[in-house]
């Protein structure tokens, strides 16, 4: 398990901007003209039920990599929950991904964490290999999907609430 390291206070202010996939606290924000293709993302959610991220086109969606095991995932979850509240009657849609964890433990870190956004169930670990913005290895990992469901920005590192939003804010102010 890689530990994250440190949130600086205002990425984008930062002169050390990386698209390098090392996993070390690292972070991208890729122009509009620069992402790629659309996300595909399916799966069962941790309550059994089936989930597509087809059905959020037209949202800017976060998406966070976690498991219940991993420490920093821990450390960021409250800022997530605070930025899913604040967030969701903007339209901004959150979605966790359970990498290589049980079902009870995952159940029973959402419930601590008050996460109370969709989360999938991969216990084998397989989701995170069709990004090749973010190494299997590093978790947590965020992504900022825009309205497309494409890659707009990359956090391979414990992200912040004021970060997120911040970074929330950059990819809906292209949707006017």
């Amino acid at each position: 398990m890689l530990s994250a390291a440190c949130a600086r206070s205002d990425p984008r202010n930062d002169t050390q901007r990386s698209s390098e996939a090392v996993g070390d606290g690292t972070w991208e924000f890729i122009e509009p003209a620069d992402r790629g293709e659309p996300v595909e993302l399916s799966g069962e959610l941790l309550d059994g039920a089936s989930f597509d991220l087809a059905a959020w086109v037209g949202s800017v969606v976060v998406v966070n990599f976690w498991g219940s095991w991993c420490a920093p995932c821990r450390e960021e979850a409250l800022a997530l929950g605070a930025a899913h509240q604040s967030r969701k009657d903007e339209g901004v849609e959150f979605l966790g991904v359970d990498l290589r964890d049980e079902r009870d433990s995952a159940k029973a870190f959402m419930q601590r964490y008050e996460q109370e956004y969709p989360s999938l169930f991969d216990p084998a670990g397989e989701t995170i290999l069709a990004f090749e913005e973010i190494p299997s290895n590093v978790v947590p990992a965020t992504l900022i999907l825009d309205s497309e469901l494409r890659v707009a920005t990359v956090f391979r590192k414990t992200v912040t609430q004021r970060e997120l939003e911040s970074f929330i804010d950059e990819v809906l102010g292209e949707e006017t």
